[in-house]
């Protein structure tokens, strides 16, 4: 495809190696590379077996790469000249320094992830409730992995139903894996005192849901994914089966039955996508327990699983064509990335998906 939108990814862990793939994937995105100050076993993967082009963030940071055996093509401000977009992963913090050193100067756009406050942009995003928003704009922060599911389900639901209120409790995993070694997990479960920030995370998405929302947070011993605990007061009411029928339609969201299916806990679905293929055994979509899913009255109550690691890609991926303003349509937009994934994914396109509004979804649902 001609005019391909170039990308540059800073930071290549969790969420940039992901990135990095799923951009290579998409026939309308060009990979620049990907800048680092890492010489470590998992940013050679992205060099040499990937062979994606490495940048280094410093002087210090290329000597060592290149002792390490690996091709560095320049440094970070080389990458941004061959970039029309930068997506920086680094860790909490970095990017407000990137921001003033290199891409306010190199009049970049760029996306920043939910690690980051919302004030550093002014502005964030997720694809189902603001994808407009954010349209030909020069920067956004992808919200955190929790607060994406939270903005996929509760904007599936309001604009289905509609949302008078709502009250989620996450179960929070203790620590990324990675750092399991070094920071647990341990014989504890540690309350987040005070309220958990994801409401507040929402509302930056969703200003229709302000002063609608409250979230409680727990982190425990495991590392596998988060478990999020929804309660959601509807405007309209509705039926389970209606509601399955629509999670199941909805892109980016799976309805599996934890007993009849054999995957009732959080390792068994980490399993299972492994088993069906999965690249690192990522599920970016949301993973409904259909058992969970009860209605009382018009209140709604539901368990999903939520895959911190992988979660915010195609949220990501979708950034940048708002940024770039190449693609209008969010659900154009959505089902062009979800197809490309599929190369990585195995089944993350589900058959039945409909990428349309959600009301629009909805009427399918009812007339079929």
């Amino acid at each position: 495809m001609a005019n391909k939108i170039r990308v540059g990814i800073v930071g290549g862990g969790v969420i940039g190696k992901r990135d990095a793939d799923g951009i290579t994937a998409q026939e309308d995105m060009q990979l620049s590379g990907v800048a680092d100050i890492s010489d470590s076993a998992l940013i050679s993967v992205i060099n040499m077996n990937r062979g994606y082009k490495l940048f280094a963030s410093s002087e210090d940071a290329r000597r060592k790469m290149e002792e390490a055996g690996l091709k560095v093509e320049g440094f970070l401000n080389d990458l941004l000249e061959d970039s029309e977009i930068v997506v920086d992963c680094t860790v909490k913090g970095v990017p407000q320094k990137n921001i003033n050193e290199y891409y306010n100067k190199h009049n970049i756009p760029f996306i920043v992830e939910g690690g980051e406050e919302h004030d550093l942009t002014g502005r964030s995003f997720s694809t189902f409730p603001n994808y407009e928003e954010n349209f030909r704009k020069d920067r956004t922060r992808v919200v955190s992995c929790n607060t994406t599911a939270l903005c996929r389900m509760l904007s599936t639901l309001d604009g289905s139903y509609g949302v008078l209120s709502y009250h989620v409790d996450l179960v929070r995993r203790g620590t990324d894996p990675l750092n399991a070694a070094t920071k647990g997990p341990s014989n504890v479960i540690e309350p987040v005192l005070g309220g958990s920030h994801h409401y507040q995370d929402v509302e930056t998405c969703m200003s229709g849901l302000i002063g609608k929302g409250y979230s409680m947070a727990v982190a425990t011993s495991h590392t596998l994914s988060h478990v999020h605990m929804l309660q959601v007061d509807l405007e309209k009411g509705t039926s389970v089966e209606e509601i399955l029928k629509l999670f199941d339609a909805t892109p980016r969201m799976r309805v599996v039955q934890g007993k009849k299916d054999g995957l009732p806990d959080t390792a068994k679905v980490a399993e299972y996508y492994r088993d069906v293929g999965r690249l690192r055994g990522d599920h970016p979509e949301i993973t409904i327990w259909g058992e969970s899913v009860i209605i009382r009255g018009k209140k709604l109550y539901l368990i999903y699983d939520v895959h911190m690691e992988s979660i915010p890609i195609p949220e990501n991926i979708d950034a940048i064509r708002a940024l770039r303003g190449t693609v209008e349509d969010k659900w154009k937009s959505a089902q062009m990335t979800d197809s490309a994934l599929e190369k990585h994914l195995p089944g993350f396109t589900k058959k039945g998906a409909i990428y349309a509004p959600a009301d629009k979804r909805l009427e399918i649902i009812r007339a079929n």
